[in-house]
């Protein structure tokens, strides 16, 4: 939140703008209220203030006075003059100053909530414009360290690149990490920065000075908006307690100043800069644990590791097709039936040892979780309703327990889904419908509105309004979900299978199952297939 300033030597004006609006609603803070000029330059002097509100006449120091003061000092404040004379010689002495506007008293609610209003807007402008200038100058570094991590540059551009930007890949070692940032669309009360482009910003700003503080480690963000840090090691430094330490620190502050919340894994130690992209792969496939774990968390993938295999070992063979079919069907009864026989079998391997049944409640949720996502859009809440849920079932340690708990949550599964479609008027469940069944002969927004005899224009906001997502991210999830499904199943090549779920331009394809799945198509095949053997 930004933070005001407020000096005043009248203590009934003071609680009268201390009570006259809720701050909190505006997005800021009322971080300081002072009975003269002097009171509030120290504390000016003693941290930073976005907005000062003061009066003309105050003992010590004047309003006038203090805002010259401020101008000399270059502090970024900004201010709005109050005063009880409409006295043109003020009035033009604080105009050329530089003031946001000059209110008299009795102040009027709707003036000062313009005023406020319109000095907000500036100042997330000229933040938005840092920002794009720091864009700018970084673009090109984020973009290849974004394509290293993500295996998706060759060997001879990014030693070309690494050079250029003074990226050293000779390191012993690299180990990387993800940060998750939590932004609640549906909450936004807990943010200091209620804007999610300003709080991502401030964010990388925080981590990157923290971790180039201690280390030579580099911060960026992602395409989804999280962060990402890479550790260069030497001689094993940055070692797992001090990059730990340095990630507590990044916690912390974030939590402290932004009032964010945050989910922090970190992945494998890797001897080769062709290999950091499985650091990455590796920080990135344990994200999911922040269902059972509680925020501001900071997971080691090394500490994972061994319940995955181990996992895998003993859990049966887990059949997504058919929870999602059960689910997708609304159909509590196959679901119920599903995991009555995933009981069965757990019994059968797990031999109740408690270390396991939490092995095999990581897999569970995994489980849960794509099966969920796949049918519901990502923005909405139902796993943020349902986390204490989800971390009662992490602390479970019996078999019937733990079935019973995922049922519930299955159960609520299938009740969120069924009041979501309650929200969807029976046109817009004609124009999925339609999609579902069509999906694959690479129609477009255009065209389905011709069958519907619609603009475009039109019916893309209603379907984005009732839906929560773009047509075009509606129709691209139907169309990778069958990609998925059809890349576990079958041999089929990559271009093939674009061209089978209605993609005519096979380059494209891989850029949208990237960006939605995390991964490439082949990939994503070759994990399919190594989780079958």
């Amino acid at each position: 939140m930004l933070k005001v300033l407020i000096a005043d030597d009248e203590p009934l004006i003071l609680d009268g703008l201390t009570h006259i609006l809720n701050w909190g609603e505006l997005g800021l803070e009322l971080a300081g209220l002072c009975a003269n000029g002097a009171e509030a330059l120290a504390l000016l002097e003693a941290g930073e203030y976005d907005i000062l509100i003061t009066d003309i006449k105050m003992p010590e120091l004047n309003g006038i006075e203090l805002i010259r003061r401020i101008k000399q000092a270059g502090y970024n404040t900004r201010c709005i003059v109050l005063s009880s004379y409409d006295d043109f010689h003020y009035v033009k002495e604080a105009a050329l100053l530089g003031i946001e506007n000059y209110l008299l008293k009795p102040v009027s609610t709707v003036e000062l909530i313009a005023t406020l209003e319109n000095v907000i807007e500036k100042i997330e402008s000229d933040i938005y414009r840092q920002i794009e200038q720091n864009q700018e100058r970084d673009i090109l570094r984020n973009n290849v360290v974004y394509r290293w991590l993500t295996d998706d540059i060759d060997r001879k551009e990014l030693e070309s690149r690494a050079s250029l930007l003074g990226i050293r890949l000779d390191e012993e070692a690299f180990r990387a990490v993800m940060i998750k940032i939590v932004y609640n669309e549906h909450n936004l009360s807990p943010y200091k920065i209620r804007d999610k482009k300003l709080l991502r910003f401030a964010a990388g700003n925080i981590c990157g000075e923290i971790v180039s503080e201690h280390s030579r480690g580099i911060t960026i963000a992602d395409i989804n908006g999280h962060l990402a840090i890479l550790f260069p090691l030497e001689a094993g430094r940055p070692s797992a307690a001090e990059i730990r330490s340095i990630l507590e620190q990044c916690v912390a502050k974030m939590n402290a100043l932004l009032g964010v919340d945050v989910f922090v894994t970190v992945g494998s130690v890797q001897d080769s800069y062709r290999l950091a992209h499985a650091s990455y792969a590796h920080a990135r496939s344990i994200q999911d644990l922040q269902l059972i774990y509680s925020y501001n968390r900071i997971v080691f993938y090394d500490e994972i590791a061994p319940l995955l295999p181990q996992s895998e070992a003993i859990l049966p063979r887990l059949n997504a097709e058919r929870l999602r079919l059960g689910l997708a069907a609304r159909d509590e009864q196959a679901v119920r039936a599903y995991l009555a026989e995933m009981s069965g079998q757990l019994r059968d391997k797990l031999h109740f040892s408690p270390s396991r049944v939490q092995y095999a409640v990581v897999e569970l949720v995994f489980h849960m979780t794509s099966v969920m996502q796949e049918l519901s859009h990502p923005q909405e809440p139902f796993f943020e309703n349902n986390r204490m849920l989800f971390q009662r079932l992490y602390k479970l340690d019996t078999v019937d327990a733990i079935m019973a708990c995922l049922t519930e949550i299955a159960i609520r599964a299938i009740a969120y889904l069924d009041k979501r479609d309650e929200r969807i008027s029976p046109f817009v469940r004609r124009v999925l419908g339609y999609v579902q069944r069509n999906y694959a002969r690479n129609i477009d927004l255009k065209q389905v509105a011709l069958e519907f005899k619609m603009t475009p224009m039109y019916l893309g906001q209603i379907v984005k309004k009732e839906t929560g997502e773009t047509f075009t991210n509606h129709i691209n999830r139907l169309r990778i979900d069958k990609a998925k499904q059809l890349l576990r199943d079958t041999n089929l090549k990559t271009n093939d299978i674009a061209e089978e779920v209605g993609y005519v331009n096979a380059n494209y394809f891989p850029t949208i199952f990237k960006k939605i799945v995390g991964m490439s198509p082949s990939e994503y095949q070759r994990a399919a297939a190594e989780s079958k053997t």
